[in-house]
């Protein structure tokens, strides 16, 4: 993935999707986090490749309801919420040896519109939502002292991460089996 859900991550996930009923399933999305293609460009570009660390973990669960007179789980258009929680941390490489690093976490919960195709093994899930958001970043100075980022001083960052909308797009590319 090119840019994850927060700033300058790479998110990489596995999902698992279960028909609970002819029209409906339920599917748990576990991931992990890295640096974005973005960040590790700019490293090799600035010849200082490592010098962030990035680590962090998602996890996201979703029902789906399958419209349509002929509508069958797991394919086609469908409609249901999604409910993630990510915690990441950040830091530059030599500040983990002291614990020094700024952890962001994100809760949200969406209504995803989304269709969902299978071929003989192949799943492709094109989706889009809308919904609510909320971001909080701490900046760990040692293990012991923690104080909350406002992100005033960055108005046009300010107002992304603070806003509480949440807009998704995303696209999951799998394998079906029995």
């Amino acid at each position: 993935m090119i840019w994850g859900n927060l700033p300058f991550t790479s998110e990489f996930r596995v999902v698992q999707e279960a028909t609970v009923s002819k029209k409906q399933s339920t599917q748990l999305w576990l991931s992990g986090y890295l640096k974005s293609p973005v960040l590790l460009i700019g490293e090799r570009v600035s010849k200082r490749d490592g010098i962030f660390a990035i680590r962090g973990y998602r996890v996201q669960l979703a029902h789906k309801f399958y419209l349509g007179k002929n509508a069958t789980s797991p394919e086609g258009f469908y409609m249901g919420p999604q409910v993630s929680y990510t915690n990441i941390k950040v830091s530059l490489k030599q500040w983990l040896k002291r614990d020094v690093y700024v952890q962001g976490s994100q809760i949200n919960l969406v209504c995803l519109v989304g269709y969902q195709a299978i071929g003989k093994r192949a799943v492709v899930d094109i989706f889009c939502g809308l919904g609510y958001k909320k971001n909080d970043f701490f900046w760990h100075y040692s293990p012991k002292k923690i104080v909350p980022i406002p992100f005033s001083d960055s108005p046009g960052l300010y107002s992304i991460l603070k806003s509480p909308v949440k807009f998704t797009f995303g696209m999951n590319f799998g394998f079906a089996y029995d």
